[in-house]
This record gives C-alpha cells, sequence and structure tokens, in this order.
C-alpha cells in the first residue's frame, strides 16, 4: 500500500479560506505530476476545510479518482494522527490525504518513526509525500515532491 500525505495548496485569507490562484496553479502541478507518473488512487480523503477539499479536487481527475473525493472527519490541523496511524494499518489500499501541519508531520512521524512527532518533517503548502508500508508496522519513504521542484509544467516533458 502506498500512503501519500498532502499538504493542501496555498489559500487566500478571505472567509473560508478557499485556495489562492497560486494554491490553484500549485494544485494542478501535482496533479499533472502524478499523472505523468500514472500514479492512481483508489481515495483521496480531505479534511472539512475547504482548502483541502479544494486541493483535493484538483488533484483528483489526475489520479484517476473524480468519483472517491471524500472529507474525513479526524484529519484536522490539531487531530489525533496515532489513531490514523493505527487505522491504516489494516488498509489495503493505495490512497492520499489531504490536510494540514502539524497533523501531516505526526502522521508521517507515527507511521515512519512509531511516534508522532510533528517536527519530522516540514510539509510546504502543496507538498506530498508517498510512503510505503512493506508489512504492518513497517512503513518507509518512497519521495517527496513540491511543486518549486517540478517546475513551470508540473512534470518532466
Amino acid at each position: 500500500m502506498n500512503l501519500y500525505l498532502m499538504r493542501h495548496a496555498d489559500a487566500c485569507n478571505d472567509a473560508g479560506n478557499p485556495l489562492s490562484p497560486q494554491g490553484r496553479q500549485d494544485a494542478e502541478k501535482i496533479g499533472l505530476f502524478f499523472a505523468s507518473r500514472k500514479i492512481v488512487l483508489d481515495t483521496i480523503c480531505h479534511s472539512t476545510k475547504l482548502r483541502a477539499k479544494e486541493t483535493a479536487e484538483i488533484i483528483a481527475p489526475h489520479a484517476g479518482c473524480e468519483n472517491a473525493v471524500v472529507e474525513t472527519e479526524g484529519i484536522g490541523p490539531l487531530d489525533d494522527a496515532v489513531r490514523w496511524a493505527e487505522r491504516l494499518q489494516s488498509i489495503e489500499r493505495d490512497m492520499m490525504f489531504v490536510s494540514h501541519m502539524p497533523f501531516l508531520p505526526k502522521l508521517f512521524s507515527a507511521l515512519v518513526c512509531g511516534y508522532a512527532d510533528e517536527n519530522s518533517v516540514q510539509f510546504p503548502t502543496a507538498a506530498v509525500v508517498c510512503i510505503r508500508r512493506l508489512s504492518v508496522g513497517v512503513w518507509v519513504l518512497q519521495w517527496m515532491v513540491t511543486p518549486a521542484l517540478l517546475g513551470e509544467k508540473g512534470f518532466d516533458p
């Protein structure tokens, strides 16, 4: 199983915090990266916040899961990452969480290191970390990508 952890793209300071024009562009870059590498997801779970929902909706068509974008309770900024680390041990399908700081680095750390540490990895906006479960309780880092690393088009031509 591959688990993709993505921080929402850049958001405006308007009511509800929708994505900024730069945030939309960055999410699209990540989406094009997924499409160019033929990464297909079974599900994209996003937090209840608008900026996470909009990010997930931009990624979904590129990852072949337009109809599998799910608002998910318990993956907000201050939610319990350890609880999710335990639940993810039995899931077999490739999926993505679109969430926030400090939840994402805590979840990454809980899975890869065995303890939740919000300083384990920095997630710039629209960054994605891919981790793979090798067996129950054994997760390894596969890669991390940010919009800045992808250049103008978001993928290798």
